[in-house]
Parts: structure tokens; sequence; C-alpha cells
């Protein structure tokens, strides 16, 4: 038990928190850095780290590579059994009227039903993220009384919400490369001042810079540890559960906050604990000293002998 917490303290730290993934890339502006609030709460002029960088690179991708096709395949399966639907109703309305057996409708009802609650729950999900509300009456409507326009509705909102994960995900990758090239840049210039040569050498900055950047990222780069926590050879990217009703993320754990208060996934980057997130690596071993202290106190006062006595005078 203590050596999972321990584990995972250590992994965590060394992944995220390692002279590479903290890395200043940038300065946070209010304006124009929307895409970097998923990460932490930032002031402006913050500086963000390419660890942070990274988070919300995972984040938005995510959403619009997995969380979102998801979607748009229950919408599509709703949407298939209402047509189904249609057809039968024609079918039934003819058969009446010729005196005909009314045919056995060959879809399934009962599935689609589950399908529409899920779907509202998926569809407030979304809304949360556009800081907005779903389309009105949606979640009131029978899914049996669906119509063509209700589900040009629904996919309508669903692109919108796909639109602003690929725009802030667009931006990620359209400033990377600048953002690196402006680290290189930096360091290269640093390291030509400190050798006493020409900072307006952009060749000999470049060359410096480069060797500094790659050199760093090697000594702190793991293809076996960025597999892990990055989940990257999980074929199920993502899943279905039925008793929260959402979409559970599986890939890249590392750049997933916990939403409920101490317990988590493991790899988490923060812990959460009444409502503010801690560092992983300092909460757990909060949690490591907290054992360590219960056991040294159980012990002090022999309470596994005390425990086993009652036990035993039970019997």
């Amino acid at each position: 038990m203590v050596s999972r917490w321990a584990y995972e303290a250590l992994v965590v730290k060394q992944y995220a928190e390692n002279d590479y993934k903290s890395i200043p890339v940038k300065q946070y502006n209010f304006d124009t850095d929307e895409f970097l609030d998923v990460v932490r709460p930032y002031k402006d002029g913050d500086d963000v780290t390419l660890y942070d960088l990274e988070f919300a690179e995972s984040h938005w991708d995510y959403r619009q590579a997995y969380y979102i096709p998801e979607v748009n395949k229950l919408v599509d399966n709703i949407d298939g059994t209402r047509k189904m639907l249609r057809k039968w109703n024609k079918k039934v309305k003819k058969a009446e009227k010729k005196g005909k057996e009314i045919p056995e409708f060959k879809g399934d009802t009962l599935q689609m039903k589950k399908d529409y609650k899920n779907l509202v729950s998926v569809l407030d999900y979304l809304a949360w993220e556009l800081d907005t509300v779903i389309p009105e009456g949606v979640d009131s409507l029978n899914p049996m009384e669906l119509k063509s326009k209700d589900i040009k509705e629904i996919k309508d909102f669903v692109e919108l919400a796909n639109g602003k994960f690929s725009k802030h995900f667009s931006k990620i990758a359209e400033h990377k490369d600048n953002m690196m090239y402006g680290i290189i840049d930096s360091v290269g210039k640093q390291i030509v001042a400190e050798n006493g040569g020409d900072v307006d050498n952009t060749d000999s900055v470049a060359f410096y810079g480069e060797q500094y950047f790659t050199s760093l990222k090697n000594d702190y780069t793991n293809k076996y540890l960025n597999d892990i926590m990055r989940n990257s050879l999980a074929e199920q990217k993502i899943f279905w559960d039925n008793d929260d009703k959402e979409y559970v993320q599986v890939v890249d754990p590392i750049f997933k906050k916990p939403e409920s208060n101490f317990f988590s996934h493991f790899y988490a980057p923060k812990k959460k604990l009444f409502g503010s997130y801690y560092g992983t690596f300092g909460f757990n071993l909060m949690v490591i000293w907290i054992m360590g202290i219960i056991l040294y106190i159980t012990l002090y006062f022999e309470g596994f002998k005390k425990a086993l006595n009652l036990l035993s005078f039970g019997k």
C-alpha cells in the first residue's frame, strides 16, 4: 500500500517536474491564452512550462480525437433507430389499411431510450465546457418521438463543442514550434554570451541552443516511462461508465486532473482535497507520513495485540 503511494509520487515527479518539462516556454497572456486555463489558474505574466503546454495539448486533443467521435456514434445510433421507427410506422399504417398483419419492429427501442438518456448527460458536460446550456427542450424530449430537426439541433451543438476543442488544439499546434524555437534562441544566446561569442551570430546561437535543448531532452526523456504515464499502449482510449453516466478517459492519465476528493486515478499529476489541488509528490508524501504515524501509534500502544485479544475474548 505504502509502496504504491511512493512509486506514484516518484514517477509523476520524474515525468512532470524534471528540468526539461519545467522549461518556461512563454508567459501567460490573459487576452489570448484561454486554451491554457484547463491546466491551472494563471495570472497575467506567469510562466507557462513545457509540461503546462503539453497538458493543454493533451486536454484538447483527447476531446476532439476521442470524446467527440464517441458522442457522434451515440447520436448516429439514436438517429439510426429513429429512422427505422419512421419506416416501421409507415409499414404499420399500410398494413392496417389493407388489413394485413402488422410487421415486427426489428430495432431496439429500449437501447435507444438508454442511449438518449446517456446523450443528455453528455450534452450537459459539453454545455459546461462551452459555458452555456444544452439546446432548449432536448433534455425533455421523448426519444421515441424524435424528429430529424431534433437530431440536427443536437449534431450542431456537438459540432459547436468540437469547434472549440479543435480551435484550442490548433492554436497550441501552431505556436508550439515557435515557442520551442524561442527557447532555443534564448538559451543559445545565453551560452554564446557566457563563452564570449557574438550573440548576433545566428548560426552559433542556433547550434548551441539546439545542442543544449537536445541534451536536456535526452537526459530527462524515457520512452518506457512515457508509455506508462501516457498509457499510450492501451487499445481502448475511452470507455463509457454506466454507473456515472459519462465517458472515462484512459489515455494520458498524467495530463488529467482528478474530479473527486482524495481518491484519483493512478498517475494523476495532482490530487484534489477539499476542492483544492495539490501536487502528487507532496500529497503522497503526506499520506505516507500519516500512515507511518498511525502505524507507530498503533505499535506503541500495542493496538494489534489488544485487537487480537478482543477478538479472542469474543470467541
